[in-house]
């Protein structure tokens, strides 16, 4: 995972791109953010907030319910947001 983002996120020249993608990456897992960011040097990663430990059987991609309906790629709609450049 932390590869595949690098190097999606490597495709754009744009430092606020980089910036903001990491943060939302950093909204969601504080040490992924962390991780993906290592090969950007000029971006900065916050402090994390904590991790509130639920989970949601809607959104789970091993559990989920109504996946046909309703699927949801986390990571891929962040990436494809955050890469217009």
């Amino acid at each position: 995972m932390i590869s595949a983002a690098q190097f999606e996120l490597s495709k754009c020249e744009e430092h606020i791109v980089h910036q903001n993608t990491i943060n939302r990456f950093n909204e969601i897992d504080h040490d992924f953010a962390l991780a993906v960011a290592e090969v950007f040097p000029a971006v900065t990663v916050s402090e994390g907030k904590p991790n509130h430990g639920q989970r949601s059987d809607f959104l789970s991609q091993i559990t989920g319910k109504n996946q046909g309906k309703y699927h949801v790629h986390g990571i891929g709609v962040a990436l494809t947001y955050s890469l217009h450049c």
